[in-house]
């Protein structure tokens, strides 16, 4: 118990230095492509070994923003896709859409969701909704994706039902109000 108590401990200061440590270059933003972000994060899971099928509505954009940041976002996202997830394969459909200059971005898992009700608590740091036991780690994945969409200026929400699978929705400004 008090080993097992340790390794918690030693995950969650280590979380919070990847957390702390995220931030924006002196680099000025551009136009990446999302796209290449979303597979480089696929990738990266599926070379763990987790299984994932992404079904794309559309070609995600090339947007202002920080590669390696959104690479993070994605990869966060589709981690949490398949942790929360009693399926064998965690499928995840992802679109996009441009409108009044802001990129909206959507992702509905089928994993097992959760009450509504405590979807203003999802993003806070630690917030665990489940069982710590059965779903390890330090409850700072969806608190590092709405920092990584707060540097880009926009915002993320969530829907969810028990049972049913989450959708987040991610709308990100145009930021060529940032000098290039």
């Amino acid at each position: 118990m008090i080993v097992a108590e340790g390794k918690r401990m030693i995950n969650t200061i280590e979380a919070l230095e990847n957390f702390g440590s995220i931030e924006i270059s002196d680099d000025a933003i551009h136009k990446i492509s999302y796209e290449k972000c979303l597979e480089t994060a696929v990738n990266s899971l599926k070379s763990e070994g987790k299984n994932l099928r992404i079904e794309a509505e559309n070609k995600l954009p090339e947007w202002p923003g920080y590669s390696t940041l959104i690479t993070e976002l994605f990869r966060e996202l589709l981690s949490n896709a398949i942790k929360f997830n009693n399926n064998e394969v965690a499928e995840v459909k992802i679109s996009s859409d441009i409108s009044d200059d802001v990129l909206k971005i959507v992702l509905k898992d089928n994993g097992i969701g959760f009450n509504q009700k405590y979807a203003d608590r999802i993003f806070q740091m630690f917030e665990k909704l489940e069982d710590r036991n059965k779903y390890p780690g330090p409850g700072l994945g969806l608190s590092t994706c709405k920092k990584i969409v707060e540097i880009h200026r926009g915002t993320i929400s969530i829907e969810s039902t028990e049972g049913s699978g989450s959708t987040f929705i991610i709308k990100l400004p145009n930021q060529s109000v940032f000098q290039e």
